[in-house]
């Protein structure tokens, strides 16, 4: 009896890996794996937008990248789960002029291709750029556990000023505001 259950367990055991390795291995690309090339392209691109955009000088203070596999969602049954292969560049940007301001965004090349980075600065343009400033307003405030009561620096200030002139006042308000 023990010998068969063991057997048994062995044989769940053995299904469960078997599947998960399958799945792990047959993952959807979603795009290549970007050359040293691209990469490069993408950090100056990403830092001359937010440059133009936000109309200051910003300094990279760190930058990856990792072609990985992800879970496509959580409706796995089992280890019968969806996978997806894509590269992940991972952005961490200082405003020098206020340097309170740090923004830490990622960026799916799920888009790219080999031949053009073009997809991924376009989604780039669309969904994060405009917001990245103020979100990193928004972050400096929660990580500071700066209250509504608190006194502003002047770095604040202007950083609060200048959101308000994009009317992204939301985009730290709500922070700011919580406690």
């Amino acid at each position: 009896m023990k010998f068969t259950k063991q057997i048994i367990l062995v044989l769940f055991v053995a299904t469960l890996v078997s599947c998960g390795a399958y799945q792990y291995t047959t993952a959807t690309k979603e795009s290549n794996e970007a050359t040293k090339e691209q990469q490069e392209q993408v950090k100056q691109e990403v830092l001359t937008l937010i440059t133009d955009e936000y109309k200051q000088p910003f300094k990279l203070e760190n930058f990856s990248y990792k072609y990985e596999r992800h879970w496509v969602d959580n409706t796995c049954q089992m280890s019968f789960c969806k996978m997806e292969k894509y590269g992940t560049y991972s952005f961490k940007i200082k405003a020098i002029d206020n340097p309170i301001i740090v923004m830490n965004f990622k960026i799916n090349d799920g888009g790219s291709t080999k031949e053009s980075i073009k997809p991924l600065i376009d989604s780039f343009k669309k969904t994060q750029l405009m917001d990245a400033f103020c979100v990193g307003l928004w972050h400096h405030y929660k990580d500071n556990k700066i209250s509504l009561n608190s006194k502003l620096t002047r770095q604040e200030l202007q950083a609060n000023d200048y959101c308000n002139d994009r009317a992204q006042t939301q985009d730290y308000d709500n922070i700011y505001t919580r406690y």
